[in-house]
């Protein structure tokens, strides 16, 4: 949608969440320290991993963990939603 290719965020509201989940939209969240850690500044690119819980900053190569998906998840995306 919009060619977003998946959220990063603290958190989400747990219908948010769900919702997110059950329509195989990928949102992920991150520590607050993640951005500092990969030295993302506005504009780069970034390669998020969602089974191996891993962002990467694509300037600089820079990488760091992320909430994994669960394998109940990684089927839902796989199978393009619950709806």
């Amino acid at each position: 949608a919009l060619g977003i290719s998946c959220i990063l965020a603290e958190s989400y509201g747990a219908i948010y969440e769900r919702n997110a989940i059950n329509a195989a939209f990928p949102i992920l969240t991150y520590e607050p320290s993640l951005f500092q850690s990969i030295d993302l500044v506005n504009g780069d690119r970034i390669q998020v991993d969602m089974a191996g819980g891993k962002v990467t900053n694509l300037r600089n190569g820079k990488s760091a963990g992320i909430d994994k998906f669960t394998d109940v998840q990684i089927a839902i995306y796989r199978n393009g939603g619950l709806l």
